[in-house]
């Protein structure tokens, strides 16, 4: 089960809806988080999980995600733990419309 975080920046940009963790119908190596995508200005939800990151939105390769997809992820355990999505709550990050760390995530609800 996964969870949603909106995001939200002092510059007016807004990002609903998105989606981290692995849901109870994805296939094995989807494990989602929170990007930022610079080609299309957007927070997007992407497989961290995937050889080569694309923007779910734009197709663009090389977004990047806002934590370490590897953090939490125990030796021999495929996916990473909750623990890994925790520093999304903790400070603020690029906001991808003006630039600045002033993106903050908030919890938004579950999903599977």
């Amino acid at each position: 089960m996964g969870f949603m975080v909106s995001g939200r920046c002092s510059c007016g940009y807004a990002a609903k809806g998105l989606m981290v963790g692995v849901g109870m119908r994805d296939p094995r190596g989807t494990w989602l988080a929170p990007c930022i995508c610079r080609k299309c200005h957007q927070a997007v939800s992407a497989n961290v999980q995937a050889k080569t990151l694309k923007c779910p939105k734009c197709k663009a390769k090389g977004v990047e995600p806002y934590v370490d997809p590897d953090a939490g992820k125990e030796e021999g355990e495929e996916y990473p733990s909750c623990a890994a999505s925790e520093p999304l709550f903790d400070s603020g990050f690029e906001c991808p419309a003006c630039a600045k760390k002033s993106l903050k995530f908030e919890f938004a609800g579950m999903w599977d």
